[in-house]
């Protein structure tokens, strides 16, 4: 590559890096507010009614739903992270239900 080819390289890899890291706080903004959304719907009723009303309501299951309060307390007031470890704390959102996560455990932290 040419001097002309590796700035205009360079332009391309910063934008796309910008590009990704508004996606990605993008992303982990909805999450917290779903997080705080579900934080605040949970101290509205009793510890015993939270689970069902989490079955009869979201369109996904009870471990999601406890993984996005878990994200809204940690960011509470931090900021967001940047480049791979944006990407890291995205992508371990998306993850299935890890063996320690079961539902009984679950229900007790929250």
């Amino acid at each position: 590559m040419n001097e002309t080819e590796l700035a205009n390289a360079a332009v391309q890899i910063r934008e796309a890096y910008e590009k990704g890291n508004e996606i990605g706080r993008k992303i982990l903004t909805d999450t917290i507010e779903l997080g705080n959304i579900l934080l605040e719907v949970k101290g509205s009723m009793s510890h015993a009614e939270f689970l069902p009303w989490c079955m009869s309501n979201l369109d996904f299951r009870f471990y999601k739903a406890v993984r996005y309060m878990n994200t809204a307390k940690k960011y509470k007031n931090k900021e967001l992270p940047e480049g791979l470890e944006l990407l890291k704390e995205v992508l371990e959102l998306t993850e299935p239900m890890r063996k320690n996560e079961t539902i009984d455990k679950l229900v007790k932290q929250y």
